[in-house]
Formats: structure tokens, sequence, C-alpha cells
């Protein structure tokens, strides 16, 4: 009998030193992701994980990687094309209504004052650009520039010129993607022919040899109050269904940034990256964080 209790003695022992260096192992390496920091810096969402150098949507062969949402999990924050603070998880809202692949997040930035439409991205992307990119607000000759190409894009896609000429806009944003020190200036406008008409403009516009803007990439597109999900056009006045930029970052560590862009949707939100190819920007990526039905 004493044989019997020593040898059960001798097993427990084992078993504990298993389980506690089961408990001291540490967790496997998360999933290199890039998230938009979106609603004044309160929440982020996945944008794209990176696999072998290149971009890939999430929901491409698994689910979403909840242990990227752990409390206290830091991410670098992304303003301007360079590392600019840290963003840190407090809740994930994985599994409650309508927040889809959403955490709850803090943010501590250097220089970014992040608002509704002026956002940023992080990433636990080990992040380290040669180059000086930059962010900041365009300036009155540069967006007196701008607004003469709005104008006259809104006139060339059959736009009267009385309501060509009230243009509004969401956000207008000089960057530098390649370290020149030369602004690239992306925006979000939009124009109001009639009461149930809405014309929207998304853009990259470039300085070029001759010292102009121009733009190297837009997307227009008209909207009916028929084609509005809430069947509002006003929705589309305060913001969705318009491309908008997030910011920009040199994934690949070629000397130019990719830009990010997301447009906010009815049903969840949808996002873009873009890579420069010769003059012009081509999306490399498309992905979408479904939250709930309309």
């Amino acid at each position: 009998m004493r044989a019997f209790f020593l040898t059960i003695w001798i097993l427990l022992l084992a078993m504990g030193a298993t389980a506690q260096r089961a408990r001291t192992v540490a967790p496997a390496k998360p999933q290199t992701a890039i998230f938009a920091v979106l609603d004044n810096g309160k929440f982020i969402e996945p944008i794209a994980k990176l696999e072998k150098g290149k971009l890939a949507a999430f929901g491409e062969g698994g689910e979403f990687p909840q242990a990227l949402y752990f409390a206290r999990a830091s991410y670098n924050l992304i303003f301007g094309g360079v590392n600019d603070g840290k963003v840190t998880v407090h809740k994930s809202l994985i599994g409650t209504e309508c927040a889809g692949n959403t955490a709850e997040v803090t943010v501590a930035a250097t220089k970014a004052k992040l608002s509704t439409f002026v956002m940023g991205l992080a990433t636990n992307l080990p992040y380290k650009p040669e180059l000086a990119f930059f962010r900041r607000l365009p300036t009155a000759a540069e967006r007196s520039e701008i607004e003469a190409l709005v104008k006259a894009e809104f006139k060339k896609n059959g736009v009267a010129s009385t309501a060509a000429e009230k243009i509004h806009y969401h956000n207008l944003t000089a960057i530098d993607v390649n370290g020149d020190k030369t602004a690239e200036l992306v925006g979000t406008f939009w124009s109001e022919p009639a009461r149930d008409d809405r014309r929207l403009l998304f853009f990259v516009a470039e300085k070029g040899s001759g010292g102009g803007y121009s733009f190297n990439h837009k997307n227009y597109s008209a909207l009916k109050t028929a084609d509005i999900m809430s069947g509002d056009t006003k929705d589309v006045d305060e913001g969705i269904l318009h491309e908008m930029l997030i910011d920009s970052m040199d994934i690949d560590g070629d000397g130019t940034a990719e830009i990010f862009t997301t447009k906010q949707a009815f049903e969840g939100r949808n996002f873009d990256v873009y890579r420069k190819s010769g003059y012009k920007w081509t999306s490399i990526l498309e992905s979408y964080n479904y939250r709930c039905g309309y």
C-alpha cells in the first residue's frame, strides 16, 4: 500500500511539473496585420494581413485571429507614413452585436489629431521607413488649384456649371509618398446637382513637370436616391459611401508608400490599398469588415 501511494505521489509531482512548463511556454507569434484607426481613434478594424511580404484579406483561409485583440495588445500608430505613437487594445468587440472584427482602443499619438475623417493605420509590422514621408493640411494655393480641377471634373461628367461650382468636400490632405518633399494631394469631394442626385469624387493628384497638379488616380460615381440603401441622400452627405484616405505606408520598402483608403457602407466598411506603378495608382487589395444587415 505504501508503494502504491508513493507511485501516486510521484505521478502527481510529474503532472504538476508538466502543467507548470505548459503555463510558461511563450504564446505563438501573432499574425502580422494592418488595421484602420477609426472614429476619433476609438476603434480599429482589420484591413489586411501580411504573408511572405504580400497583403491578403482576412477571411481567406480562416477566421480573423482573435489573439490580435488580446487586452493591452500594442500596435504602432502610422500617421503620415511614419511611426507616430501607439495604439493599445482595450477590448475586443468580436461577437457583440453589429461589431464585426472591431476592437476598442486607446491612442497615444505624437502628432496625429484623429477625428471622424482623419484616420490612421496601426500595425505590428516592424516598420522603420528610411524616407521622410509627411502628412499635412494643404496650402491655400494647393487647395485653390485642386478645387479648380474638381469643378472641371464634375462639369466634364455632365454636372451643370452652377452645381459644379458649389462643391463640397470631406477631406483634402497633402501627403508625400516618395520622400521628394513634394506633396501629393488626396481628396474626397462631392456635388449636389439635384435633391436626389449626388456626384462623388475621390482622387490622388500629383504635381507634373510643368509645375501644375493633375489627377493620376480618380474614382467618380453618380448616386440617385434609389441607389442608396437607406433611401436618404443625407447619409451620403455625411460621409457614407465616400472613399476616403486612411493614410500611407511603405509596406514593401521600395521607397514609395502605398495609399490606404476606406469607404463606409451601410452593412460594414470597405478598404482598398493602392500601389503606384509608373504614373498610375492601382488597387492591390480590397477587403471588407462586415458588421450586420441594414
